[in-house]
């Protein structure tokens, strides 16, 4: 029978190669559909696929699309959707796999889960979960589900740079990937602009990144170079994360699966003890 260590690093990794699949796919349906929509483009120029029906959201009767329509649609897509979409996904699955590391790590190890309560809010929110909780188990995985939620409402930087969850990162990032980190921070400024600011470059970007080339109020276009080199910083924070975890936490000195060490030794290529701007 597994030990829990054994089990810990077993479901971890297993979210891990799952993470990668999600990440992965992202990238491959944007360059698919980066691909194929100039395809659609002239082939409904030659006539050769049929024209689809417009399908209104109100009831109606759906009506033939008129060709410049279709060509619109394929413009709006290629300049303002996949790129944006693909990016919101990228952040989405990481934040996701994170959270589900962490949590992995407070079922194993409760004692990390302790913290100060600093406020009466807090204090009384976690009294509520104890009180509606029906046992052990429930409480440590609702207070856990909270500890994690905060850390990437508040700054997810800070998972990185200052462990704030607690899960064996120490300094490791802080002393080691400075200018990953700083990416990171711009990486996530631009998520927030596009679910809340429709694109367009707010006050809380230009203060949070270093040297932006964009202005206030500028509308962000997000390039196939920008896309990949924010996939490419996404995983390999992920996968440092992984392999410091169940360095720190499991006693493994490193993971068996031999594929991490080349996307390990790409990432250190370009960002180990790289220094960003200030």
């Amino acid at each position: 029978m597994a030990t829990k260590n054994e089990q810990g690093i077993s479901e971890i990794v297993k979210k891990y190669k799952a993470y990668c699949a999600d990440i992965f796919e992202a990238f491959e349906d944007y360059t698919f559909q980066e691909f194929y929509l100039p395809e659609i483009h002239k082939q409904l120029k030659k006539e050769t696929i049929p024209l689809m029906d417009f399908e209104s959201v109100y009831p109606s009767n759906n009506t033939p699309f008129r060709k410049k329509l279709v060509y619109g649609v394929i413009d709006r897509q290629r300049r303002k959707i996949i790129a944006r979409q693909t990016l919101l996904t990228a952040v989405s699955v990481t934040e996701d796999f994170l959270q589900k590391v962490a949590f992995r790590v407070y079922r194993d190890y409760e004692y990390k889960l302790e913290t100060s309560m600093e406020t009466p809010e807090q204090q009384s929110k976690l009294l509520k979960i104890i009180i509606n909780s029906s046992d052990k188990t429930e409480i440590i995985g609702r207070i856990a589900e909270e500890k994690i939620r905060g850390i990437f409402y508040g700054n997810p930087v800070d998972f990185f740079e200052k462990d704030k969850a607690r899960i064996g990162l120490n300094t490791y990032f802080k002393d080691n990937y400075p200018l990953a980190l700083e990416e990171y921070k711009e990486v996530i400024a631009m998520r927030n602009i596009l679910t809340h600011n429709n694109g367009k470059v707010d006050r809380k970007y230009i203060r949070e990144v270093n040297n932006s080339t964009f202005s206030l109020g500028d509308t962000v276009t997000i390039s196939k170079t920008y896309l990949k080199d924010s996939i490419f910083l996404l995983h390999g924070l992920s996968t440092i994360v992984v392999e410091q975890v169940i360095k720190n936490n499991y006693g493994a000195i490193k993971l068996k699966e031999q594929y991490t060490n080349s996307y390990i030794r790409a990432f250190d290529k370009k960002y180990k003890g790289k220094i960003g701007s200030t």
